[in-house]
């Protein structure tokens, strides 16, 4: 098997025909078609189907698919370990994050960050949290920030960051002075994520005080998308505290104290397991976890 040969299937299953790859990589159809062909007799499956719309991938091709992903991920970080080892300057690092990491960390992080490595390319991504997970497997990212509350198969992870949920709405919020959590039944609410610990814990709030949970009016994905209908809005969110004690929340949001608030999923640090970060990579994993340490504070 050689690397050439993963790079043109993985233009392929990206692009879905040779055509396509050919102007991709700036390759003839011929040397392609080639080049696959080869790499399916070293592999003894088909990795595509071929029709007059294009080619698909096989079920052995959807297996190579991640596991050529992964290979050429970590080639390439393993030639971005080795030049920022030799101390060239650049590189780049792909991390997700979502809220509070986003909000609160990532600022002082990214200014710290960019000190040691002023000419590293940083690439921030907000996605669901099942495809952050995917795409750490599979090498497309370095690290993410975000809540979790199992360890998932072939990654590490760190707890960073613990908090509180409460309920939160805008500044002025019609209800901000209700006594109990009874009379917010009939509030309309967003939450963060339509399936999950989010919603779990939303619902879990309401049942430990022996009440129905409420009908959620949105699922959103989106921490813009959360705080523009919060703020824009008379809808309810159920959420980390520091959503309205840092950051851009601090003068938009305000909590409504009618329940005793219960631990959030913690935010956690994870990486891909086996797998060094490169320096870069690793100094911003560093900075991100010491802004959390001093947002939480001494003793915590």
């Amino acid at each position: 098997m050689k690397l050439h040969q993963v790079r043109d299937f993985l233009a392929v299953a990206r692009s879905g025909s040779l055509r396509a790859a050919s102007r991709e990589l700036d390759l003839s159809q011929p040397s392609i078609s080639k080049s696959i062909r080869q790499l399916e007799n070293t592999l003894g499956a088909p990795l595509f189907e071929r029709s007059i719309k294009g080619v698909s991938l096989t079920p052995f091709g959807e297996v190579f698919l991640t596991r050529g992903r992964a290979a050429l991920n970590e080639l390439q970080r393993a030639k971005e370990e080795i030049h920022q080892l030799r101390g060239a300057g650049g590189g780049q690092v792909s991390v997700a994050l979502t809220g509070i990491p986003l909000m609160t960390l990532l600022p002082a992080a990214l200014g710290r960050f960019r000190r040691r490595f002023p000419n590293a390319s940083v690439r921030v991504v907000e996605r669901r949290h099942d495809a952050t997970l995917a795409d750490l497997r599979e090498g497309t990212l370095d690290f993410a920030v975000m809540p979790l509350s199992t360890m998932p198969e072939g990654l590490v992870t760190e707890v960073i960051l613990r908090d509180q949920n409460v309920v939160i709405g805008r500044r002025g919020h019609p209800l901000r002075q209700v006594g109990s959590l009874r009379e917010l039944l009939g509030a309309s609410w967003v939450v963060t994520r339509r399936q999950g610990e989010q919603a779990a814990e939303f619902e879990a709030n309401f049942q430990l005080q022996g009440l129905p949970a409420p009908k959620v009016e949105v699922h959103c994905e989106s921490v813009v998308g959360v705080i523009s209908l919060i703020v824009n809005s008379d809808l309810l969110g159920y959420l980390p505290r520091r959503w309205v004690t840092t950051g851009i929340g601090r003068d938009l949001l305000e909590e409504i104290p009618v329940s005793a608030p219960i631990p959030a999923t913690p935010i956690c640090l994870i990486r891909k397991a086996g797998m060094p970060l490169t320096p870069a990579a690793q100094a911003f994993a560093n900075v991100m976890t010491a802004e959390a340490e001093a947002l939480a504070g001494p003793g915590s």
